[in-house]
């Protein structure tokens, strides 16, 4: 009889066994994420985390808790933390696949990134625009040998103002104090009229092109025009010889 029983026990034993054994396995995986599901998931858990030490910086007590925003990423992942904790304890044990996993990771942060300038490069362009812009290049003497390039454009908004140009001054120029230099204008019934002045740009005589900016913000709507001189100097009298190249004058507007 017990030997009977043995004889009929074991085959399902082992089969019992390999049941068992193949619950494990699957349990276990089901209990893992896949690299390619990890890799977006923990790209999000990063940007929490970065969201939580940048906001507010000198405020620690008022700081965003990264860990709070977990919740919500699992359930965008459609895993359960119980699966995240079980694949992290799993690449633990397999760091290869966790260096693989990361390089992934790295990439998909750095290409976010990469995005993220590009959209506020993009943003920043479209709050920019060309006001007014002179295509003609200008050779000195030849376009006039004291020529100061004076300007008068039109303005209608608040907001800020940038003068620029592209100069090239030759070590003959005998222009004392080369400069660029602009002021907001309107006819106050005097005569010069209400001037706000830039903070002037000295101009280099070092034979190199090189670009010239001036910038002031307008918040007085009185102001009609912007005025100035491209090319300015401090030359007493006319008998002198300038001697430059300049191109690229714009005048660039830019909202609050």
């Amino acid at each position: 009889m017990i030997l009977l029983r043995n004889h009929i026990n074991k085959p399902y034993i082992w089969f019992f066994l390999c049941i068992i054994l193949f619950s494990c396995v699957n349990t276990k995986k089901k209990y893992l994420i896949p690299d390619k599901k990890m890799v977006p998931l923990l790209v999000d858990m990063h940007i929490a985390d970065a969201t939580g030490l940048s906001y507010l910086p000198d405020q620690k007590q008022l700081r965003v808790d990264s860990a709070a925003l977990y919740g919500w990423i699992f359930d965008k992942h459609e895993v359960t933390r119980m699966q995240f904790d079980s694949t992290m304890a799993f690449y633990t044990k397999h760091p290869d696949r966790l260096s693989k996993v990361y390089e992934k990771v790295i990439a998909g942060l750095s290409k976010l990134e990469s995005e993220i300038k590009e959209a506020e490069k993009d943003e920043a362009l479209k709050k920019k625009i060309t006001l007014w812009e002179d295509t003609k290049n200008y050779m000195l003497p030849n376009d006039g040998s004291t020529n100061r390039l004076s300007f008068s454009v039109p303005v209608s908004e608040l907001g800020e103002y940038t003068v620029t140009a592209s100069i090239k001054v030759f070590r003959d120029d005998e222009s004392l104090a080369p400069r660029i230099n602009a002021f907001f204008w309107y006819d106050n019934q005097t005569e010069q009229g209400y001037r706000d002045y830039f903070k002037s740009a000295p101009i280099k005589k070092n034979e190199i092109l090189n670009t010239y900016t001036i910038t002031k913000q307008l918040r007085n709507e009185n102001v009609t025009h912007i005025k100035g001189f491209i090319y300015n100097h401090s030359n007493q009298d006319t008998l002198f010889l300038k001697h430059a190249f300049i191109s690229g004058i714009k005048i660039i507007y830019e909202n609050f």
